[in-house]
C-alpha cells in the first residue's frame, strides 16, 4: 500500500503543473524609487528620494 501511494504521489509531481503565478494584486507599491541614466547620473523619475528606509534584512548590510 505504502509503494503504491509513494508511486502515485511521484507520478502526480510529474504530470501536474508545479508553478504558481502571483497575480498583479499581490504586488505592493514601492515607498520609493530611482531611476536613473547611467552615464550622466541624471535622474529620470524618482518618488520619495530622500526618505530614509531601512534594508528589508541584515543580510543586505553584510553582502
Amino acid at each position: 500500500m505504502q509503494v503504491f501511494l509513494s508511486l502515485l504521489l511521484s507520478v502526480s509531481m510529474l504530470v501536474l503543473p508545479n508553478k504558481i503565478y502571483a497575480t498583479e494584486t499581490s504586488v505592493a507599491p514601492p515607498r520609493s524609487y530611482v531611476v536613473m541614466e547611467l552615464q550622466s547620473g541624471q535622474v529620470l523619475k524618482e518618488h520619495n528620494m530622500n526618505d530614509s528606509i531601512p534594508p528589508a534584512s541584515i543580510t543586505k548590510i553584510i553582502e
